[in-house]
């Protein structure tokens, strides 16, 4: 089933799948800005046999209605947006499904609205963005050395210790790596396959552009890692091995911080276990909403 719910002033795309008796979950993705779509096409059937799972393309993203240059636009929308569907729904508590920018909206949620929130999934989340730029460019340097292209290697090595404007102009630069540095078992550009074979039209992939023009300062400047403390439900983080984005450093912040937890690591992984390892993903998923071992 799809279809829209309005939102104040805006119209949010939705898809619902499996029968509602079963554990309900949300699903955020990231981008920030990047839609559904994917999700559903390679994850909803998988995970629809043994979850009731709702995805949304967030206001202002994909299908949704797009967030207009005049607009105040923040990250509490999306939280609010998110309680206005649970609502709509009429549900009392459910689960949280975040990849990436996903990841770190799951966290704001479930902080502020612990009582509504019963289990949350985390794959390769970021909980301070601005770390998690660093931690890709440093990932540049390494296959930009790999191809002996040591000018543009030395241009991200010291990516922690650059300026944030410093920092984004490298991010710019190294546009050419990024699908390398995001993906590990599968061709680098199968997510451009996936935007083509779609028939969503053009001008709604790039609602993106200014969805990142209103929040991409806002989560910059808001990391979640002490959030983390506060989440005491179960929660599952699906880390790819390779993934810079839930860096080392975030890992290691998120074991420290988060006590009711379980972790599995995709080996063949990096940004995508989702796409790169889509069995084991939906497994690992399985066995944590039942609490039964993975196999």
């Amino acid at each position: 089933m799809n279809g829209y719910i309005s939102v104040e002033n805006k119209k949010i795309y939705y898809e619902e799948y499996g029968d509602n008796s079963l554990p309900t979950f949300l699903y955020l993705h990231g981008g920030p800005g990047v839609g559904s779509y994917d999700f559903n096409l390679t994850q909803a059937q998988r995970l629809s046999p043994f979850i009731h799972l709702i995805s949304i393309d967030q206001r202002g993203c994909l299908r949704s209605d797009a967030i207009e240059e005049i607009e105040d636009f923040s990250i509490q929308n999306l939280i609010n947006d998110f309680e206005f569907i649970r609502d709509h729904f009429k549900i009392d508590r459910w689960g949280l499904i975040g990849h990436s920018f996903g990841g770190y909206l799951a966290v704001e949620y479930a902080y502020q609205f612990p009582d509504v929130i019963e289990q949350v999934v985390l794959e390769c989340p970021t909980f301070d963005m601005l770390e998690s730029l660093q931690s890709v460019v440093k990932k540049a340097e390494k296959l930009y050395r790999e191809d002996g292209q040591d000018k543009l290697a030395d241009r991200c090595k010291d990516a922690y210790n650059y300026s944030e404007q410093e920092l984004f102009s490298i991010f710019s630069e190294i546009s050419e790596k990024r699908d390398q540095v995001y993906i590990r078992s599968l061709n680098p550009l199968f997510f451009n396959d996936i935007v083509k074979q779609s028939e969503i039209q053009h001008y709604d992939w790039q609602k993106q552009m200014m969805f990142q023009n209103k929040i991409n300062d806002q989560v910059l400047k808001q990391p979640v890692l002490d959030k983390l403390t506060n989440i005491t439900c179960p929660v599952l983080l699906i880390k790819g091995k390779y993934d810079p984005i839930c860096s080392e450093l975030q890992t290691e912040e998120f074991l420290n911080k988060v006590q009711n937890r379980t972790v599995v690591i995709c080996v063949n992984s990096a940004h995508m276990p989702r796409h790169e390892e889509p069995e084991y993903y939906a497994e690992a998923i399985q066995a944590f909403v039942k609490n039964t071992p993975l196999r």
